[in-house]
């Protein structure tokens, strides 16, 4: 389920992504973000290899799971829930269209 979770959410991410970058930045925007995910795994592996050391595989695995258990108790809070859409623009065109 996690796997299908993270194929979903990358779809709905690079439609957001492309619909609300503009053109010009979209390949700085796109290269960005597959630099700071992509960075994200050697610094997981650390963080699992020190855990692991720490308190062992079955206490690593144990962590893992609160972690997965902590990030949905997140997405099921009420200001995640409330938000139905994704921003059609930017924030600051956004608030100088409301004046």
């Amino acid at each position: 389920m996690v796997a299908a979770a993270i194929a979903v959410s990358n779809i709905v991410i690079g439609s957001f992504r492309q619909a609300y970058c503009p053109p010009v930045l979209l390949g700085r925007v796109t290269a960005t973000m597959s630099l700071l995910v992509r960075a994200g795994i050697p610094a997981g592996a650390l963080a699992a290899g020190a855990i692991a050391a720490a308190v062992g595989v079955r206490g690593a695995l144990w962590v893992l799971m609160t972690c997965f258990a902590l990030s949905a108790a997140l997405l099921a809070t009420p200001a995640i829930r409330s938000v139905r859409d994704l921003p059609r623009q930017p924030a600051v065109a956004m608030s100088r269209a409301a004046r």
